[in-house]
């Protein structure tokens, strides 16, 4: 009888150990990221955990929250705490790369209108969108 009982607190503490036993998180920081003159902020994507602390602080919405606004001026690399849901510490880091590089554009080459030639196309390269002006 005792041999069985054994046999069950053995089993029951293995069941225990392989659940409860690893203090491994399952966190992240999220990917890193490229930001730029057009797109001047990044939202940082913590997740897995109860407690958030991302350092530094300079640069972010609220160092204590999963998921933060990040406005670096320069290329920083967050390290993010994470307190999971059983208890588990772990620390992931995401990098925010600053672009501070302007933009290359091109309006294209110079035309000259004429009578047999009254309209040209222009071609831009190198932005997202264009404005011309003047408009007409």
């Amino acid at each position: 009888m005792i041999n069985n009982w054994l046999k069950y607190v053995f089993i029951v503490l293995f069941i225990l150990f392989a659940k409860w036993g690893s203090s491994q998180c399952n966190i992240s920081a999220g990917n890193d990221v490229t930001i730029d003159c057009n797109i001047t902020n990044t939202t940082l994507n913590g997740s897995g955990g109860n407690q958030y602390s991302w350092l530094p602080a300079t640069g972010l919405s609220d160092a204590s929250i999963a998921n933060p606004i990040a406005t670096p001026t320069s290329t920083t690399t967050y390290q993010l705490t994470i307190i999971g849901i059983d208890g588990c510490t772990e620390t992931e880091s995401v990098t925010v790369f600053v672009d501070v590089a302007p933009p290359t554009i091109n309006a294209g080459l110079d035309v000259t209108n004429d009578c047999t030639t009254p309209t040209h196309t222009l071609n831009a390269t190198g932005g997202d969108s264009y404005t011309w002006s003047p408009a007409t």
